[in-house]
């Protein structure tokens, strides 16, 4: 998986380009799960904490045993940016 560019603006289209290649497997793929999440770690004091966030979640069909590269092309758009709740420990 890759993205168009390395950074967007809040509101941006995202282009992200998914390559599958089962060329070699003799297994069919059923689908395929996309997610694109986001992890701030926070430490302080010798103490850590992580805030995962999902921005996306897809799921497409997958590919028979033996077909060749298989590129994807998938567009979405982070509405609003959201502020995380920070945690003091």
């Amino acid at each position: 998986m890759s993205f168009a560019k390395d950074g967007f603006m809040p509101g941006e289209m995202v282009q992200m380009i998914i390559e599958v290649d089962n060329s070699q497997c003799s297994a069919n793929v059923k689908t395929i799960s996309i997610s694109v999440t986001n992890s701030v770690t926070m430490r302080s004091q010798g103490h850590s904490t992580s805030v995962p966030r999902t921005f996306f979640t897809k799921t497409i069909n997958g590919l028979n045993a033996g077909e060749s590269l298989v590129v994807l092309s998938l567009l979405f758009r982070r509405i609003k940016p959201s502020a995380i709740n920070f945690r003091c420990l």
